[in-house]
């Protein structure tokens, strides 16, 4: 039904630029080849993590000029990020946040990531250490990167933190900091049911070994799913994955 409002030739654009963000990538992907679409919902929609929905906004005719060379040209889309964006990747391990992030990264955001900066403290796989040793190295990098965060939000640099962000408040904690900046936060949940997220880690735990390949056994993951505290009604755009 709501693919159908797209066929309202006198839809406002406001409702428009919500159902871009909708939580159904079908609908998703019919807003993106709107050509009443805004410029800069457009861009966002380019870097969905759903590859339909992406392609749909690169082959839009609304696109302006340069982001379309951009998409057809990986190399120039530095032009594309947005200063003072600071999007939230949210959700649990295997739900695409790494993939969407990286897709950012590449149209010129900086992106910040825990778990590499853990990875290159250590050089192995976390899942050997110690809980509480891995607590607290988690915590110092984690430091280290709130401190890189606000010099980049002083510069009006576009960033991606690449993270879980499981509890609200830590959510919370990141969107006072963005705000207090004068910059605008973005929440985006990747949703996958746990058949999906397992099948996921299974297949990445068979490559090579590095940050974003670590172990996650089924117990861990259920460990994670009961304390994943689920942003609703926080301002998240939701990406639900198949």
């Amino acid at each position: 039904m709501r693919v159908l409002a797209l066929r309202d030739p006198q839809l406002p654009a406001g409702l428009l630029d919500r159902l871009a963000a909708d939580e159904d990538h079908t609908v998703r992907r019919a807003v993106a080849s709107d050509p009443r679409l805004s410029p800069g919902t457009l861009l966002r929609l380019l870097a969905d993590a759903t590859a339909s929905v992406a392609k749909a906004a690169a082959a839009s005719p609304a696109l302006p000029v340069g982001a379309m060379r951009a998409a057809l040209h990986p190399t120039a889309r530095d032009g594309l990020a947005e200063r003072g964006h600071v999007v939230l990747t949210c959700g649990l391990p295997g739900s695409g946040k790494t993939t969407y992030a990286r897709a950012l990264e590449r149209r010129g955001y900086t992106r910040l990531s825990i778990d590499e900066g853990v990875w290159e403290r250590i050089g192995r796989d976390p899942a050997e250490l110690d809980p509480e040793e891995y607590d607290r190295l988690r915590a110092d990098v984690e430091r280290e990167l709130w401190c890189e965060l606000e010099r980049l939000l002083e510069a009006g640099e576009p960033v991606v933190v690449d993270n879980s962000f499981w509890s609200r408040a830590a959510r919370d904690r990141y969107k006072v900091l963005i705000e207090s900046r004068g910059s605008r936060w973005e929440l985006v949940h990747f949703k996958a049911d746990p058949d999906t997220l397992r099948r996921r880690l299974a297949v990445r735990g068979t490559g090579i070994r590095c940050a974003n390949c670590v172990t996650v056994s089924d117990g861990l993951l259920e460990r994670y799913s009961a304390g994943f505290e689920e942003p609703v009604g926080e301002g998240e755009r939701v990406v639900l994955q198949e």
